[in-house]
């Protein structure tokens, strides 16, 4: 029988898991993306698969957070726009993953310095100025 402090070490590093999945739409279509590459139904799946299927996740999201050319940040704001059902509008990604959408440029304050914000239209502006408490003070066009 596992101790108290046994069964803690085990479920605090899962409820991180899970609320990191939780709050991250994109690891969530990725890792639903892996977990159907099995030829199993997914509630027969080990937990090893399972967790070989994060892994492969896990790699391929911060392979996307680390790419932000101009080809991986229109089609990342394309794929956010088709998952949430919008319509035109500005999606703001941080490190190349979409982290929000707004339907007009403006309040660069709310947003942090660094940011990206891709148009409808495939324009890309980045915040600029500023600091990550007081925000961006302005939005400038990418050439």
């Amino acid at each position: 029988m596992k101790t108290l402090s046994e069964a803690l070490n085990v479920l605090t590093p899962l409820a991180e898991i899970a609320r990191f999945i939780d709050s991250n739409a994109e690891y969530q279509m990725l890792l639903a993306q892996e977990l159907k590459r099995s030829s199993k139904d997914v509630r027969d799946l080990t937990i090893d698969e399972v967790l070989s299927a994060a892994d492969i996740a896990i790699d391929q999201f911060d392979r996307a957070r680390r790419t932000t050319g101009d080809d991986s940040a229109i089609a990342a704001a394309d794929r956010y726009r088709k998952r949430e059902r919008l319509n035109g509008g500005y999606v703001v990604l941080n490190g190349g993953v979409p982290t929000g959408w707004m339907e007009q440029l403006g309040e660069p304050q709310k947003w942090m310095p660094g940011v990206m914000a891709v148009g409808p239209d495939g324009s890309k502006w980045t915040a600029r100025g500023g600091d990550e408490i007081a925000g961006a003070e302005d939005w400038v066009r990418n050439c």
